[in-house]
């Protein structure tokens, strides 16, 4: 491994390098330390990469909501899908609190009338292509 490259690396080439065992050397280790260092990196190796960031949380993920509509954006965990639905539903239907009180405004109604409206679908990224964020000292960084 070319030492020079290694000296003009990003976090996401300096992660492949020390992740591939062809080049598990102690120099070129070291040399990838540093420059992780360097570009301010204080976490471990490999570093966690992420496809999307949680719109609602902030944390990254690689599966989860994306929701098309009213405006898109990405949630990681069901209940805070199911409260941006309420949100939803409660600003859009002035019968919001009569169905609510009457039990017909369910979780689980809400999560498949929107899901059969097309206004949002669970989904998993996995390519490297993907990814588009990394956990930069505990913050999650766009790439």
């Amino acid at each position: 491994m070319d030492i020079q490259y290694i000296k003009k690396a990003n976090l996401i080439q300096i992660d492949s390098i020390i992740m591939d065992s062809n080049f598990s050397n102690p120099l070129t280790m070291r040399e990838c330390f540093d420059r992780a260092l360097e570009l301010g990196y204080k976490g471990t190796f490999p570093i966690k990469k992420y496809a999307r960031k949680c719109d609602v949380t902030s944390e990254g993920m690689n599966e989860g909501y994306l929701i098309e509509a009213p405006a898109m954006m990405y949630i990681k965990y069901e209940n805070d899908l199911i409260k941006h639905l309420r949100k939803i539903e409660k600003d859009g239907n002035p019968y919001y609190e009569t169905l609510l009180s009457e039990g017909r405004l369910t979780d689980d109604f809400l999560l498949k009338d929107y899901y059969e409206a097309n206004c949002y679908y669970y989904t998993e990224w996995e390519c490297e292509d993907d990814i588009e964020y990394i956990d930069f000292n505990g913050v999650i960084t766009e790439i």
